[in-house]
């Protein structure tokens, strides 16, 4: 019901930042209602006390007040404003016409969690220390007047109200804030995959490779740098957004490719890094050999072929650019000798 009366009266989803505020002041202000109205409903059918019925009556009128001040006008801070006046004048009224009887003091330990809640910290602070001097000041009034209160049904009604409310806004907040630190999880791991990944492809992004080439210097892997042949031929005839279309097609091939031996990223442009997991060379060059022949057959579209030109190396250890060095060398060579190609550094 409360996402409901969200959505359709305030449109505040789940993953609106406002959510959980604007969700708990709902709560308390449906919660304050129907105890107000349970109260006029006791004070009037199973105990009969005029007085106190006009005092819930009259909370249970501000109440709807505050609701209609929430959905209807949708002024937040104000019908917090008025919720937490009105339950704390009720409480006060209460204790000024019947004192402490059938445990009514106890109903002051709901304000200060209200306050807090509704007002912020800062402004709920202030209430509650204000409201605590009051309470001190009847209180005190009340020692020398006020007659002990027995435990009789209205104390035990009283008393297993406060807890229930209590227990209720306590399960709430703690929903309320799981949802809360789940939403913010989800957040950052979308974050951390945008701050990662290539934009275009899905690939790694160059940041990302660098990251892993820091963090993984204890075995030997290999790593070869890509580059699409005559690129800029393709961009400046067939246009960029076929261009693009070229990319996240080779991005696809490459993964597939590579599989789960290795990484592929985007280093940038038309340039894409390969870290490949292989026991021996020959798996690297058979793997290398592949991509060549899998670019050069797939059908992107165009009415030319697309090749791409390779330059591979041995990496081992901390020092990548030196292997980056060696294999943009090698990817020189092929470039020079014809294109689409592969070389191994050193051969």
């Amino acid at each position: 019901m409360v996402q409901y009366l969200m959505s359709r009266y305030l449109g505040i989803d789940k993953q609106n930042e406002q959510y959980r505020q604007v969700s708990l002041i709902l709560i308390y202000t449906i919660s304050c209602i129907c105890i107000t109205t349970f109260y006029c409903f006791y004070n009037t059918v199973i105990f009969d006390f005029p007085r106190m019925f006009y005092i819930d009556l009259a909370g249970t009128l501000i109440g709807v007040a505050a609701l209609y001040t929430l959905l209807g006008l949708k002024r937040v801070q104000l019908a917090s404003l008025i919720l937490m006046l009105m339950a704390g004048g009720i409480i006060l009224l209460v204790l000024l016409e019947r004192g402490n009887q059938k445990y009514s003091l106890a109903w002051v330990m709901v304000v200060p969690v209200m306050s807090i809640f509704l007002l912020g910290y800062l402004w709920g602070a202030v209430y509650s220390l204000v409201y605590l001097a009051i309470v001190a000041f009847l209180g005190k009034q009340g020692l020398l007047v006020w007659q002990p209160s027995p435990w009789d049904t209205g104390s035990f009604i009283n008393v297993i109200a406060i807890y229930v409310l209590l227990f209720m806004f306590s399960c709430y907040f703690e929903a309320s804030r799981r949802a809360a630190y789940k939403l913010l999880l989800q957040s950052n791991r979308k974050l951390a995959l945008l701050a990662s990944s290539d934009v275009l492809t899905g690939l790694r992004n160059r940041r990302s490779l660098e990251d892993y080439l820091l963090t993984h210097t204890d075995t030997q892997q290999y790593l070869a740098i890509i580059d699409v042949d005559d690129f800029k031929h393709i961009n400046d005839h067939f246009g960029h957004n076929v261009g693009d279309d070229v990319l996240i097609a080779l991005a696809a091939i490459m993964q597939d490719c590579v599989g789960d031996l290795g990484l592929v990223g985007r280093w940038g442009g038309e340039e894409f890094v390969v870290i490949y997991d292989a026991s021996e060379l020959s798996e690297f060059t058979r793997l290398l050999a592949t991509l060549n022949h899998k670019v050069y057959q797939h059908s992107f579209g165009l009415t030319q072929p697309v090749s791409i030109s390779i330059g591979g190396c041995v990496h081992i250890g901390s020092d990548y650019k030196a292997s980056l060095r060696a294999a943009d060398a090698a990817l020189y060579d092929v470039k020079v000798s014809g294109k689409n190609a592969y070389k191994m550094a050193g051969e």
